[in-house]
């Protein structure tokens, strides 16, 4: 008996992005605050809009979660949902906003986390305002490019992503004077 937890189910769950309260809220026919008996009873979510997955970590009963065409960088709140076994977070677009030159280099975060807390980024693309990639290289935890040499105007870096049904791509900008 020493092994038994005693679970507030009435806990009220901090669910910080407000468009995956939506999207829990609309699952469960629910207004308010969302506790964690209400996340024990989600088996299927499906979400829009979302950008951060904190608070899904107490969906302990969460079996699909079809979250295609949003802005997720990170998995990792999924990481001890056992019985997640269908997940589709397919091409997540994540705006990163605007890196400012300085000391003749642009340098970005290129981390996007799987459910195991791998980071997922495969490539880095440069590409001038006309679209054409003017330089590709392998992702690293964050990236350097060399700003010297180019043109002056605005170009955009594409970090592409990649795992068993998670894809994406992560977009920054930036402009050489």
């Amino acid at each position: 008996m020493d092994s038994l937890v005693k679970v507030d189910l009435n806990a009220v769950i901090n669910i910080p992005d407000k468009y995956l309260l939506k999207s829990i809220q609309n699952q469960l026919n629910k207004t308010g605050d969302i506790t964690l008996g209400d996340m024990y009873n989600l088996t299927t979510l499906t979400l829009s809009g979302v950008e951060d997955l904190t608070g899904l970590e107490n969906a302990k009963n969460l079996e699909t979660l079809n979250m295609d065409y949003n802005e997720v960088k990170d998995l990792r709140p999924l990481s001890k949902l056992k019985k997640l076994n269908t997940l589709n977070a397919q091409e997540q677009f994540i705006a990163a906003g605007e890196l400012k030159p300085s000391n003749g280099k642009v340098i970005g975060d290129s981390k996007i986390y799987n459910r195991e807390g791998k980071n997922v980024a495969k490539t880095i693309r440069v590409v001038d305002k006309n679209g054409n990639t003017i330089l590709e290289q392998d992702a690293k935890d964050e990236f350097t490019i060399n700003t010297e040499d180019l043109s002056s105007g605005l170009y955009g870096v594409h970090v592409l992503f990649e795992d068993e049904g998670f894809s994406g791509v992560m977009f920054y900008l930036f402009n050489v004077q």
